[in-house]
């Protein structure tokens, strides 16, 4: 009887087609799978890469979701943030999982509104000028730029064809693309172990340290993905395959590889990460030294990797030529350009504190640290390894020679972090612009390939009873438990016990597998609990409705003549600037890499405030409490720019529009020009209005007037970019941008004169006179000189190359007679 309903129900799912389609499915997969089963045993090579069909399933699936993700155009932005924490972004936009991180301002305030204001301004992804600052800012700022090295960055690719939801989106899941299958493939390069390999590049994508600065705008994860791609592709040149068709493949991915890399222009990240591909390189080639010494090596391989450098010197050239302007001014910058650090800025508290990253928060984590992103690092097991060496058996040679060169570098770093180096040292190796937490990424790789390794190496098997197990894993679980009680009692006892235990357990069951070589139960201690903890730490987002549905976005799009002035953006807060800026307005403040030294210092004459503003950091604006612009503060990164909005000098720098986040007062919003009645996003916005060059009270013909011996109290501050200029000592001056002539000038009975007049070759030029000089002022200790000030701008189209004769004349409160000052010969080239 139940032989004859089993033939039924066979028969009623044969009929309705069930079996038949599972079966296929099933067959397609098998084949998918012994596809994948020859394909590895094809690009395998017995000095390289073993692959195995499951290494083949592994890079699939990365595939696959990656092409998934950006087809449902996904990203982990947090520009949200303008909808859910401040009233600038379009009305209940926020993403469809997760929260904004305010922590990754530097993410949603200035490197995504970068992005944006590239798509969007009116010379599309051109590298200069960006808000970033002047030059080819654009080219170290990891933007979309019309620019030949775009070639190298196919991240940037979909920005010239794709909307711009699904471009960012490819932006976006790169990173975590680029990282992991680096990471498998350089740990299957060192150990030979797929699974040992999948296990830790989910560990370092996973960890607390880098999700936590997934969205660093130098582009972290994709910079240790391509630098681990990097050693993967040369390493294959020195022992890879010896046909033509794959060594010059491998030679030009490594060229792109490393263009790419070097675009992303933050050294003290990138320093450690090359030191710690040299170290890889140096072993890997060390261990095959019978491969180098092949006659067969010399001829093709070394003329494959000689054009391969000979490549990549003549791309790095042309860009260094474009560049070098723009690196010029961020190298004499005073941070981050002059800094000279040593090491130690780390502790073993510290570092120990990474050990309870699971229980750190946004808004939670030892008061002693900067910030979440600060606090968080990696899981330090590599020392263990050398518990596990008496163990192992069988070890190749070649992975001995990687083991103990990852392990001194692991040593240097290490050293680095916590012992106070001198900076005369640190200097020798170029780790003198290396802070100590900048480090970290580099650490953290060399951590999780030391531990992928052991894991790899076979066990010698050990006979111990479940007693035996026990007390080894209970002895294990108490020095965890001291150490960590040590690390908390020095951040003044700030996680609970529940904490601490927790903690220690998962270290003591991860410490045991180590031992014990278990990579999969080793997988489930440690990457398990942080793909559950820290997969949510960046929100899952799709669309830019926040700011292409933003009233202010509607604005400015609808009068495309506001995209073509600077805007001046007055706020105590960042976020402000960052939003003009992602609807694609050239704002003036906000995050500079590159200071506007030129601009700024028309607003600086003495040069007093020169060391405060020529830094990489924020600029923002606030509202004089006089008639001066020439006032700034500096804290941290972060410099305050006090500006009179009715300021004349503002319009000779480019500044038409103004913003504020409320009503400015009555006297100076009668001077200035609205564009709206009513506040734009909660922005009161206007236009800056043209001024007259010169008072009424200035003669036409100054020639008509009588010249005066009596001398007049005057100075010259700037001419051009000439500093603190001397009369007779000639100034050189470019063709190809205006002349600007800022001084003060007075008479000495303490009168204010009528006017100011630049002369060129005797041509006068009228200049704006009257503006704020307290410190003239203050120097002479006479009130009259408080509005003692010129400034004249003079096109370029009106000076011919050559030398020519510039003298300032000064005219007397009645406007009878002037004196004119010795001359200042300038050449104009």
């Amino acid at each position: 009887m139940n032989e004859l309903k089993s033939t039924l129900n066979r028969r009623r799912l044969s009929g309705s087609g069930i079996l038949p389609r599972y079966s296929n499915r099933l067959g397609a997969i098998q084949r998918v799978d012994r596809s994948f089963d020859v394909l590895a045993a094809k690009i395998s090579h017995p000095d390289y890469i073993a692959f195995d069909k499951n290494a083949i399933w592994f890079y699939a699936t990365c595939i696959a979701l990656f092409l998934l993700m950006c087809l449902a155009g996904m990203s982990g932005s947090s520009i949200a943030i303008f909808s859910t924490a401040y009233p600038y972004g379009a009305r209940g936009s926020q993403p469809l999982l997760g929260t904004p991180r305010g922590i990754r301002n530097d993410e949603w305030n200035y490197h995504t509104p970068l992005i944006l204001n590239q798509y969007l301004r009116p010379d599309r992804f051109s590298p200069r000028d960006t808000i970033l600052g002047p030059g080819n800012s654009g080219l170290i700022g990891s933007a979309p730029v019309r620019h030949f090295t775009t070639l190298f960055r196919p991240q940037f690719w979909g920005f010239f064809v794709l909307p711009f939801n699904y471009a960012y989106s490819i932006f976006w899941e790169d990173k975590w693309f680029i990282l992991t299958t680096g990471l498998f493939t350089l740990l299957l390069m060192l150990t030979r172990s797929t699974s040992t390999s999948i296990m830790g590049a989910l560990w370092f994508t996973f960890s607390a340290f880098t999700q936590w600065q997934f969205s660093w705008p130098s582009q972290l994860p994709d910079m240790v993905g391509l630098c681990a791609w990097i050693v993967c592709l040369f390493c294959y040149l020195l022992s890879g395959s010896d046909d033509w068709m794959p060594l010059v493949f491998a030679a030009l991915g490594f060229v792109a590889c490393a263009v790419n890399f070097a675009m992303f222009a933050y050294l003290p990240h990138q320093i450690p990460l090359i030191w710690c591909a040299v170290f890889i390189i140096g072993s890997w080639a060390a261990g095959r030294v019978h491969v180098l010494r092949s006659p067969q090596f010399w001829p093709r391989r070394l003329a494959i990797i000689l054009s391969a450098f000979c490549l990549l010197g003549a791309v790095m050239f042309f860009l260094y030529r474009d560049i070098a302007p723009t690196i010029a001014v961020v190298a004499n910058t005073y941070y981050p350009g002059r800094r000279s650090l040593g090491g130690g800025g780390y502790n073993l508290a510290i570092l120990g504190s990474h050990f309870l990253d699971l229980w750190n928060t946004e808004a939670r984590y030892p008061p002693s640290l900067p910030n979440i992103c600060e606090a968080s690092g990696f899981i330090w097991l590599a020392p263990v390894t050398l518990f596990c060496l008496s163990r192992v058996k069988r070890v190749p040679g070649t992975q001995k020679i990687a083991f103990v060169s990852l392990g001194l570098f692991f040593v240097w770093l290490w050293s680095f972090e916590i012992l106070p180096i001198p900076a005369s040292i640190t200097r020798l190796v170029f780790f003198d612009i290396v802070p100590p937490g900048r480090a970290l990424p580099a650490l953290g790789l060399v951590n999780v390939a030391l531990v992928a390794l052991v894991l790899a190496w076979p066990r010698e098997p050990v006979q111990r009873s479940f007693f035996q197990q026990l007390t080894q894993g209970a002895a294990i679980f108490a020095l965890i438990l001291a150490v960590i009680g040590l690390v908390n009692v020095s951040f003044g006892n700030f996680y609970s016990f529940q904490a601490i235990s927790v903690t220690s357990l998962l270290l003591t069951l991860a410490v045991k597998f180590l031992l014990d070589g278990r990579t999969f139960w080793f997988g489930t201690a440690v990457v398990i609990p942080s793909v559950l903890v820290f997969s949510g730490v960046n929100p899952v987002q799709r669309g830019f409705d926040t700011v292409f549905r933003s009233d202010l976005f509607r604005f400015v799009h609808s009068r495309p003549a506001l995209l073509n002035g600077k805007w001046l953006v007055f706020s105590p807060d960042i976020a402000p600037s960052g939003f003009f800026s992602a609807v694609g307005c050239d704002v003036f403040t906000g995050m500079k890499y590159v200071p506007d030294l030129k601009d700024l210092g028309v607003f600086d004459p003495t040069g007093e405030n020169f060391a405060k503003f020529n830094r990489a950091g924020y600029l923002l604006a606030s509202l004089a409490a006089n008639s001066s612009s020439n006032d700034f503060e500096q804290n941290g990164i972060v410099v305050t720019w006090k500006v009179n909005p009715l300021d004349p000098r503002l319009r000779q720098v480019g500044i038409r529009y103004v913003a504020f986040q409320s009503e400015p007062p009555q006297d100076i919003k009668r001077s200035l020009a609205p564009l709206t009645s009513n506040p734009v996003s909660t922005f009161w916005i206007y236009e800056l209005q043209e001024k007259a060059s010169a008072p009424d009270t200035i003669p036409e013909k100054v020639q008509s007037m009588a010249r005066t011996g009596t001398a007049s109290r005057f100075y010259v501050d700037m001419i051009g970019t000439a500093l603190n200029p001397i009369a007779g000592a000639e100034i050189a001056v470019s063709a190809h941008v205006p002349l600007t002539v800022n001084g003060w000038a007075a008479e000495v009975a303490g009168d204010s004169p009528s006017g100011v007049e630049i002369t060129i070759d005797q041509r006068g030029y009228p200049a704006i006179y009257g503006l704020a000089r307290t410190d003239v002022a203050q120097l002479f200790k006479n009130p009259a000189y408080t509005a003692s000030g010129f400034t004249l701008r003079i096109p370029a189209s009106e000076l011919s190359t050559g030398q020519h004769t510039l003298a300032v004349r000064i005219i007397n409160r009645a406007g009878t007679a002037y004196f004119e000052s010795p001359v200042y010969p300038i050449r104009v080239q």
